[in-house]
Protein backbone atom coordinates (compact mmCIF):
# COMPACT_ATOMS: atom_id res chain seq x y z
CA UNK A 1 0.00 0.00 0.00
CA UNK A 2 2.91 2.40 0.98
CA UNK A 3 4.41 2.14 -2.32
CA UNK A 4 0.77 2.84 -4.58
CA UNK A 5 0.71 5.35 -2.05
CA UNK A 6 4.21 7.20 -3.38
CA UNK A 7 3.75 6.20 -6.64
CA UNK A 8 0.26 8.31 -6.90
CA UNK A 9 2.04 11.21 -5.17
CA UNK A 10 4.76 11.19 -7.45
CA UNK A 11 2.34 10.94 -10.30
CA UNK A 12 0.05 14.23 -9.02
CA UNK A 13 3.62 15.99 -8.38
CA UNK A 14 4.78 15.97 -11.99
CA UNK A 15 1.12 16.82 -12.93
CA UNK A 16 0.21 19.53 -11.04
CA UNK A 17 3.74 21.32 -10.38
CA UNK A 18 4.96 24.28 -12.83
CA UNK A 19 8.18 22.79 -12.09
CA UNK A 20 7.59 19.83 -14.25
CA UNK A 21 5.15 21.43 -17.56
CA UNK A 22 7.89 21.01 -19.86
CA UNK A 23 9.82 18.08 -18.86
CA UNK A 24 9.26 15.14 -20.77
CA UNK A 25 9.96 11.28 -18.66
CA UNK A 26 9.85 8.31 -21.00
CA UNK A 27 9.72 6.47 -18.02
CA UNK A 28 6.59 6.64 -15.17
CA UNK A 29 6.37 7.38 -11.36
CA UNK A 30 6.03 3.55 -10.88
CA UNK A 31 9.49 2.67 -12.24
CA UNK A 32 11.19 5.69 -10.07
CA UNK A 33 9.85 4.06 -6.91
CA UNK A 34 10.83 0.79 -7.65
CA UNK A 35 14.37 1.89 -7.71
CA UNK A 36 14.37 3.68 -4.65
CA UNK A 37 14.85 1.17 -2.52
CA UNK A 38 13.30 0.82 1.03
CA UNK A 39 15.03 3.66 2.40
CA UNK A 40 15.69 6.92 0.73
CA UNK A 41 17.89 9.52 1.90
CA UNK A 42 17.13 13.21 1.68
CA UNK A 43 19.40 15.01 -0.55
CA UNK A 44 18.84 18.14 1.21
CA UNK A 45 21.40 20.43 -0.27
CA UNK A 46 20.33 19.59 -3.85
CA UNK A 47 17.29 19.48 -3.00
CA UNK A 48 16.81 23.15 -1.48
CA UNK A 49 19.59 24.20 -3.92
CA UNK A 50 17.18 23.20 -6.77
CA UNK A 51 14.04 24.86 -5.64
CA UNK A 52 16.16 28.16 -4.82
CA UNK A 53 18.00 28.29 -8.35
CA UNK A 54 14.70 27.33 -9.92
CA UNK A 55 13.21 30.49 -8.05
CA UNK A 56 16.31 32.55 -8.99
CA UNK A 57 15.92 31.75 -12.92
CA UNK A 58 12.50 33.14 -12.78
CA UNK A 59 13.79 36.48 -10.80
CA UNK A 60 13.97 39.69 -12.82
CA UNK A 61 17.65 39.89 -12.96
CA UNK A 62 19.70 36.89 -14.33
CA UNK A 63 21.86 34.54 -12.19
CA UNK A 64 25.60 34.95 -12.37
CA UNK A 65 27.68 31.68 -11.11
CA UNK A 66 31.10 32.60 -10.72
CA UNK A 67 33.57 29.17 -11.29
CA UNK A 68 35.58 27.77 -8.69
CA UNK A 69 37.56 24.54 -7.66
CA UNK A 70 37.52 25.13 -3.80
CA UNK A 71 35.64 25.47 -0.92
CA UNK A 72 37.55 28.52 0.39
CA UNK A 73 37.00 30.31 -3.17
CA UNK A 74 33.10 29.87 -2.64
CA UNK A 75 33.09 31.12 0.50
CA UNK A 76 34.49 34.29 -0.88
CA UNK A 77 32.43 34.13 -3.87
CA UNK A 78 29.22 34.15 -1.41
CA UNK A 79 30.35 37.28 0.38
CA UNK A 80 30.87 39.30 -2.75
CA UNK A 81 27.30 38.85 -3.43
CA UNK A 82 27.07 35.06 -5.90
CA UNK A 83 23.97 33.27 -5.84
CA UNK A 84 25.22 30.70 -7.35
CA UNK A 85 28.30 28.75 -7.88
CA UNK A 86 29.68 26.86 -10.92
CA UNK A 87 32.25 23.99 -10.91
CA UNK A 88 33.86 23.45 -14.02
CA UNK A 89 34.70 19.64 -15.23
CA UNK A 90 37.65 19.14 -13.27
CA UNK A 91 40.60 20.49 -11.27
CA UNK A 92 44.14 21.27 -12.31
CA UNK A 93 47.34 22.99 -11.66
CA UNK A 94 46.08 26.53 -9.97
CA UNK A 95 42.14 24.36 -8.73
CA UNK A 96 41.53 22.46 -6.12
CA UNK A 97 44.34 20.83 -5.61
CA UNK A 98 46.69 23.65 -5.15
CA UNK A 99 43.98 25.70 -3.19
CA UNK A 100 42.99 22.96 -0.46
CA UNK A 101 45.97 20.22 0.10
CA UNK A 102 49.29 21.12 -1.61
CA UNK A 103 50.36 17.87 -0.98
CA UNK A 104 48.03 16.11 -3.24
CA UNK A 105 48.69 16.29 -7.16
CA UNK A 106 46.74 17.94 -9.43
CA UNK A 107 45.41 14.88 -11.01
CA UNK A 108 44.65 12.97 -8.34
CA UNK A 109 41.37 10.97 -8.83
CA UNK A 110 40.23 12.32 -6.06
CA UNK A 111 40.10 15.33 -7.14
CA UNK A 112 36.44 14.61 -8.97
CA UNK A 113 33.63 17.19 -9.71
CA UNK A 114 31.36 15.33 -7.33
CA UNK A 115 34.29 15.42 -4.18
CA UNK A 116 34.99 19.65 -4.82
CA UNK A 117 30.96 20.02 -4.51
CA UNK A 118 31.34 18.41 -1.54
CA UNK A 119 33.90 20.05 -0.18
CA UNK A 120 32.21 23.26 -1.05
CA UNK A 121 29.14 22.29 1.07
CA UNK A 122 31.40 21.83 4.16
CA UNK A 123 32.76 25.18 3.47
CA UNK A 124 29.98 26.89 3.47
CA UNK A 125 28.65 25.55 6.34
CA UNK A 126 31.40 26.20 8.38
CA UNK A 127 31.52 29.74 7.31
CA UNK A 128 27.97 29.22 8.92
CA UNK A 129 28.78 27.78 12.19
CA UNK A 130 31.45 30.95 12.72
CA UNK A 131 28.85 33.73 11.40
CA UNK A 132 26.18 32.17 13.92
CA UNK A 133 28.87 32.13 16.77
CA UNK A 134 30.01 35.38 16.22
CA UNK A 135 26.18 36.58 17.27
CA UNK A 136 25.92 38.05 13.85
CA UNK A 137 22.20 38.32 11.92
CA UNK A 138 21.52 34.72 9.88
CA UNK A 139 23.92 33.31 7.05
CA UNK A 140 22.33 33.95 3.65
CA UNK A 141 21.01 30.96 2.12
CA UNK A 142 23.20 28.78 0.92
CA UNK A 143 23.81 29.24 -2.71
CA UNK A 144 22.76 25.97 -5.32
CA UNK A 145 25.34 24.82 -6.92
CA UNK A 146 25.58 24.21 -10.83
CA UNK A 147 28.29 21.27 -11.62
CA UNK A 148 29.63 20.04 -14.86
CA UNK A 149 29.22 16.30 -15.80
CA UNK A 150 32.53 15.15 -17.72
CA UNK A 151 30.23 12.41 -19.78
CA UNK A 152 32.84 12.30 -22.84
CA UNK A 153 31.31 9.55 -24.60
CA UNK A 154 29.00 8.31 -21.98
CA UNK A 155 25.75 6.46 -22.40
CA UNK A 156 22.25 6.67 -20.48
CA UNK A 157 23.97 4.78 -17.28
CA UNK A 158 26.96 6.35 -16.96
CA UNK A 159 24.99 9.77 -16.95
CA UNK A 160 22.59 8.36 -13.93
CA UNK A 161 25.46 7.21 -11.76
CA UNK A 162 27.58 10.37 -12.69
CA UNK A 163 24.27 12.61 -11.55
CA UNK A 164 23.75 10.58 -8.85
CA UNK A 165 26.87 10.74 -7.36
CA UNK A 166 26.92 14.92 -7.99
CA UNK A 167 23.21 15.54 -6.42
CA UNK A 168 24.32 12.93 -3.63
CA UNK A 169 27.08 15.78 -2.92
CA UNK A 170 24.77 18.54 -2.92
CA UNK A 171 24.71 19.55 -6.75
CA UNK A 172 21.47 21.54 -7.76
CA UNK A 173 22.11 21.59 -11.25
CA UNK A 174 24.36 19.44 -13.91
CA UNK A 175 25.07 20.61 -17.22
CA UNK A 176 25.93 17.92 -19.85
CA UNK A 177 27.61 18.34 -23.08
CA UNK A 178 26.69 16.94 -26.79
CA UNK A 179 30.64 16.46 -27.45
CA UNK A 180 31.73 12.36 -27.96
CA UNK A 181 35.72 11.71 -26.65
CA UNK A 182 37.41 8.78 -28.59
CA UNK A 183 41.18 8.07 -28.38
CA UNK A 184 42.73 7.92 -31.90
CA UNK A 185 45.62 5.02 -31.40
CA UNK A 186 47.68 6.37 -28.86
CA UNK A 187 46.91 9.79 -30.07
CA UNK A 188 45.17 13.00 -28.38
CA UNK A 189 41.69 12.40 -27.69
CA UNK A 190 39.67 13.86 -30.58
CA UNK A 191 36.14 15.46 -30.09
CA UNK A 192 32.85 15.07 -32.02
CA UNK A 193 28.95 16.08 -31.66
CA UNK A 194 27.78 12.53 -30.68
CA UNK A 195 24.25 11.61 -32.21
CA UNK A 196 20.93 13.92 -30.75
CA UNK A 197 19.45 10.54 -29.86
CA UNK A 198 22.69 9.21 -27.58
CA UNK A 199 22.17 12.76 -25.80
CA UNK A 200 18.90 12.38 -24.97
CA UNK A 201 19.80 8.94 -23.69
CA UNK A 202 22.11 10.55 -21.54
CA UNK A 203 19.26 13.39 -20.29
CA UNK A 204 16.50 11.00 -19.31
CA UNK A 205 19.73 9.08 -17.32
CA UNK A 206 20.36 11.94 -15.72
CA UNK A 207 16.81 13.08 -15.19
CA UNK A 208 15.92 9.38 -13.66
CA UNK A 209 18.76 9.47 -11.53
CA UNK A 210 17.50 12.85 -9.74
CA UNK A 211 13.66 11.73 -9.58
CA UNK A 212 15.25 8.31 -7.90
CA UNK A 213 16.46 10.57 -5.23
CA UNK A 214 13.80 12.80 -4.82
CA UNK A 215 15.91 15.63 -5.95
CA UNK A 216 14.21 18.43 -8.76
CA UNK A 217 17.83 18.94 -9.59
CA UNK A 218 17.83 21.00 -13.03
CA UNK A 219 19.55 19.91 -16.22
CA UNK A 220 22.09 22.13 -18.38
CA UNK A 221 22.02 20.84 -22.24
CA UNK A 222 24.83 22.80 -23.90
CA UNK A 223 25.67 21.71 -27.57
CA UNK A 224 29.36 22.55 -29.57
CA UNK A 225 27.72 22.69 -32.70
CA UNK A 226 27.66 26.01 -35.13
CA UNK A 227 25.47 28.69 -34.61
CA UNK A 228 23.08 27.41 -37.28
CA UNK A 229 22.99 23.98 -36.43
CA UNK A 230 23.24 25.22 -32.78
CA UNK A 231 19.14 25.72 -32.57
CA UNK A 232 18.19 22.73 -33.93
CA UNK A 233 19.91 20.49 -31.20
CA UNK A 234 19.21 22.42 -28.85
CA UNK A 235 15.75 22.33 -29.50
CA UNK A 236 16.06 18.35 -29.61
CA UNK A 237 17.25 18.33 -26.31
CA UNK A 238 14.76 20.64 -24.64
CA UNK A 239 11.76 18.30 -23.84
CA UNK A 240 14.23 16.59 -21.88
CA UNK A 241 16.55 19.62 -20.26
CA UNK A 242 15.17 22.39 -17.98
CA UNK A 243 17.66 24.92 -19.39
CA UNK A 244 19.24 25.19 -23.20
CA UNK A 245 23.20 26.59 -24.16
CA UNK A 246 25.62 26.41 -26.72
CA UNK A 247 28.99 27.07 -27.12
CA UNK A 248 29.88 30.62 -28.15
CA UNK A 249 32.62 31.17 -30.67
CA UNK A 250 33.38 35.06 -28.80
CA UNK A 251 31.75 37.57 -27.18
CA UNK A 252 29.17 37.77 -30.11
CA UNK A 253 25.57 39.39 -29.60
CA UNK A 254 24.19 38.69 -32.64
CA UNK A 255 25.32 34.93 -32.35
CA UNK A 256 23.60 35.11 -29.00
CA UNK A 257 20.62 36.30 -30.53
CA UNK A 258 20.00 34.33 -33.81
CA UNK A 259 20.41 31.38 -30.64
CA UNK A 260 17.88 32.78 -28.76
CA UNK A 261 15.84 33.65 -31.10
CA UNK A 262 15.73 30.05 -33.08
CA UNK A 263 14.86 28.29 -29.71
CA UNK A 264 12.19 30.74 -28.36
CA UNK A 265 10.56 30.82 -31.81
CA UNK A 266 9.87 26.90 -31.00
CA UNK A 267 9.87 27.21 -26.93
CA UNK A 268 8.66 31.01 -26.11
CA UNK A 269 10.40 31.62 -22.54
CA UNK A 270 12.67 28.35 -22.53
CA UNK A 271 15.51 28.69 -19.91
CA UNK A 272 18.81 29.79 -21.51
CA UNK A 273 22.59 29.58 -20.37
CA UNK A 274 25.79 31.25 -21.68
CA UNK A 275 28.95 30.49 -20.82
CA UNK A 276 30.98 33.70 -20.54
CA UNK A 277 34.43 32.82 -20.49
CA UNK A 278 35.02 33.87 -24.49
CA UNK A 279 34.70 37.60 -22.72
CA UNK A 280 37.38 36.89 -20.21
CA UNK A 281 40.19 34.88 -22.27
CA UNK A 282 41.95 35.35 -26.04
CA UNK A 283 41.90 38.42 -28.49
CA UNK A 284 38.11 38.98 -28.20
CA UNK A 285 38.21 39.63 -24.23
CA UNK A 286 36.34 42.71 -22.96
CA UNK A 287 36.38 45.09 -20.98
CA UNK A 288 34.87 45.15 -17.41
CA UNK A 289 32.31 47.76 -18.67
CA UNK A 290 31.53 46.09 -21.85
CA UNK A 291 31.43 42.67 -20.36
CA UNK A 292 28.79 44.30 -17.61
CA UNK A 293 26.66 45.53 -21.62
CA UNK A 294 26.68 42.06 -22.95
CA UNK A 295 25.42 40.49 -19.09
CA UNK A 296 22.74 43.04 -19.36
CA UNK A 297 21.96 42.38 -23.15
CA UNK A 298 22.41 38.64 -23.01
CA UNK A 299 19.55 38.63 -19.67
CA UNK A 300 17.65 40.68 -21.96
CA UNK A 301 17.69 37.54 -24.44
CA UNK A 302 16.20 34.64 -21.88
CA UNK A 303 20.30 33.94 -20.88
CA UNK A 304 19.40 33.46 -17.36
CA UNK A 305 22.20 31.59 -15.93
CA UNK A 306 25.44 33.25 -16.52
CA UNK A 307 28.62 31.04 -16.01
CA UNK A 308 31.54 33.39 -14.91
CA UNK A 309 35.03 31.58 -16.10
CA UNK A 310 37.91 31.29 -13.47
CA UNK A 311 39.93 33.48 -15.81
CA UNK A 312 37.42 36.44 -13.73
CA UNK A 313 37.66 34.95 -10.10
CA UNK A 314 41.19 34.01 -9.56
CA UNK A 315 41.27 33.60 -5.42
CA UNK A 316 44.33 35.43 -5.45
CA UNK A 317 43.79 38.43 -7.07
CA UNK A 318 39.82 39.16 -6.55
CA UNK A 319 38.83 41.68 -4.67
CA UNK A 320 34.60 41.62 -3.58
CA UNK A 321 34.09 45.37 -5.59
CA UNK A 322 36.11 44.62 -8.52
CA UNK A 323 34.10 40.94 -8.95
CA UNK A 324 30.73 40.89 -7.84
CA UNK A 325 29.57 44.57 -7.00
CA UNK A 326 26.70 45.62 -5.86
CA UNK A 327 23.86 44.22 -8.49
CA UNK A 328 26.13 41.35 -10.02
CA UNK A 329 27.10 44.37 -12.26
CA UNK A 330 30.65 44.46 -14.42
CA UNK A 331 32.50 41.53 -13.66
CA UNK A 332 36.02 43.15 -14.18
CA UNK A 333 38.60 41.65 -16.30
CA UNK A 334 42.16 39.96 -14.77
CA UNK A 335 44.04 42.51 -15.87
CA UNK A 336 42.20 45.43 -13.39
CA UNK A 337 42.17 42.61 -10.84
CA UNK A 338 45.49 41.45 -10.57
CA UNK A 339 46.49 45.75 -10.43
CA UNK A 340 44.13 45.45 -7.40
CA UNK A 341 45.75 42.45 -5.82
CA UNK A 342 47.01 44.30 -2.63
CA UNK A 343 44.09 47.47 -2.34
CA UNK A 344 41.82 47.71 -0.25
CA UNK A 345 42.55 45.27 2.51
CA UNK A 346 38.80 45.54 4.04
CA UNK A 347 37.16 45.09 0.73
CA UNK A 348 39.87 41.95 -0.38
CA UNK A 349 38.58 38.42 -0.80
CA UNK A 350 40.35 37.33 2.10
CA UNK A 351 41.73 34.13 0.99
CA UNK A 352 44.99 33.90 2.69
CA UNK A 353 43.82 34.54 5.62
CA UNK A 354 43.31 31.48 7.75
CA UNK A 355 43.12 33.26 11.33
CA UNK A 356 40.61 35.45 10.38
CA UNK A 357 38.76 32.58 8.83
CA UNK A 358 38.55 30.59 11.39
CA UNK A 359 38.82 32.66 14.87
CA UNK A 360 41.41 30.94 17.48
CA UNK A 361 38.51 32.56 19.94
CA UNK A 362 35.97 30.32 18.40
CA UNK A 363 38.15 27.60 19.25
CA UNK A 364 38.53 28.55 22.42
CA UNK A 365 34.49 28.71 22.81
CA UNK A 366 34.27 25.02 21.73
CA UNK A 367 37.00 23.75 23.89
CA UNK A 368 35.48 26.09 26.74
CA UNK A 369 31.72 24.60 26.32
CA UNK A 370 33.46 21.08 26.37
CA UNK A 371 35.39 21.30 29.05
CA UNK A 372 32.53 22.82 31.47
CA UNK A 373 30.73 19.26 32.12
CA UNK A 374 30.94 17.73 35.34
CA UNK A 375 34.70 16.64 35.86
CA UNK A 376 33.59 13.20 38.21
CA UNK A 377 34.41 10.28 35.64
CA UNK A 378 36.78 8.34 36.65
Amino acid sequence: MSLEIDILELEREWATHARWARVVRPYGAADVVRLRGTVQVDPTLARRGAERLWTLLHSPRPVRAPSVLGGNAAVQMVRAGAEAIHVPPGPDADGAGAEESPALPAGDPSWTVSSVVRRIHAFLGWAGHLQASQGAAAAAARPPIVADAATGSAGALDAFETVTRLVEAGAACVRLEDDDCAHADGGPVAKALAPPQAIVDRLVGARLAADVLGAPALLVARTHAPTEHAASRAIAFAPYADVLSFEPSGPDLEEARRFSEAVHAMLPGKLLAYDLSAAFDGPARLGAGAVAALQRELAGMGYRLQIVPREAVSRRVSTADALLPRGLEGIGVRVELREARFGAEERMLRLTRHPREVPPAWLDHVARIVASRPRDVR
